[in-house]
């Protein structure tokens, strides 16, 4: 029985040592999906937080990604003091990009004063384009 790696190697009629070669080259240029969660402090006004995804849609794009969905959850309680806040605002935002944009990302997020915190998983597998707030 031929597994499905070997079903594309036949197909292509190229080495599987190739195969992989092409794929680790190509592999840092290739979309894909994230997801962030932020937390900001919740004495941030309502144009600052606008401000700050504006600010991550720019670096977003300008790496040539894409804005899938913006989510506000808005303010809930911190399982744990953070700065001495014990509530937060958060936003989970979905983007494609390349494999360098959360490390972009990162470093930009990582200068803001209001925020408390931010995560950016990779998600693994097609996920459907949701579009659940853009804001322009």
């Amino acid at each position: 029985m031929i597994s499905p790696r070997e079903s594309e190697v036949a197909a292509y009629n190229l080495p599987s040592c190739l195969l992989f070669c092409l794929y680790a080259i190509l592999w840092p240029v290739m979309e894909q999906n994230y997801e962030m969660v932020m937390v900001s402090s919740p004495d941030q006004n309502e144009a600052d937080r606008q401000e700050l995804i504006k600010e991550i849609q720019k670096t977003i794009e300008a790496d040539k990604g894409k804005i899938i969905g913006i989510d506000e959850w808005g303010k809930r309680e911190l399982s744990y003091p953070i700065n001495k806040n014990s509530q937060g605002y958060y936003f989970v935002i979905s983007f494609k990009g390349s494999a360098a944009t959360p490390q972009k990302l990162t470093a930009k997020l990582r200068l803001a004063e209001n925020l408390l915190r931010h995560l950016i998983v990779k998600q693994e597998g097609d996920k459907k384009e949701e579009k659940v707030k853009i804001i322009a």
